[in-house]
């Protein structure tokens, strides 16, 4: 899987998961706890594609 599929993928996940979140924030019903612990892979992704993207690769 190339690095702009990733991203593309990756995206895709969190705007699905955000959405999920806010309508549960939203519903009254949901409330913030302490961050899954997946945040720190999250992260080092979102990292590592910023680093590529700063280089200029397409």
């Amino acid at each position: 899987m190339t690095l702009e599929r990733d991203f593309s993928a990756t995206t895709e996940e969190d705007i699905v998961l955000t959405e999920g979140v806010q309508r549960g924030y939203a519903s009254g019903v949901y409330t913030a706890g302490v961050a899954n612990g997946l945040e720190g892979r999250i992260l080092h992704q979102q990292r590592l594609i910023w680093e590529w993207l700063q280089r200029g690769q397409t």
